[in-house]
């Protein structure tokens, strides 16, 4: 199958075999600004000017969301304009429009301290 989105926020994924209809899921309620694909595993990520990033797998199921929040030291999840997947492991790096970046783990990663 060959996935793709688009700035809409569809994601429609065609069967390279057979004459079907792509299958189309709605991934962002919003204008959909970046997307990351892993290069292993069947994730991908999407960043939306609703200040939020959906993680889907390739089917079009949803697995996570990552919402903005108020903190004690200023907004989380600014609008994102670039994220990457760690090519090996399930890490993912947002850069956001605030000029902060910031990186995702799985809640099981051990935190390094600088």
């Amino acid at each position: 199958a060959v996935v793709s989105t688009q700035s809409t926020g569809n994601m429609p994924r065609y069967q390279t075999l057979g004459p079907d209809p792509p299958n189309t899921r709605e991934v962002v309620s919003s204008m959909l600004r970046t997307v990351a694909f892993h290069n292993y595993a069947p994730v991908m990520a999407c960043g939306s000017h609703d200040q939020g990033i959906k993680i889907w797998n390739t089917w079009g199921d949803k697995l996570n969301d990552i919402k903005f929040h108020e903190g004690f030291m200023g907004q989380k999840v600014g609008p994102s304009v670039s994220l990457q997947f760690h090519p090996f492991e399930y890490k993912l790096v947002s850069a956001g429009q605030d000029n902060c970046v910031t990186v995702y783990g799985k809640a099981t990663d051990p935190v390094n301290k600088i």
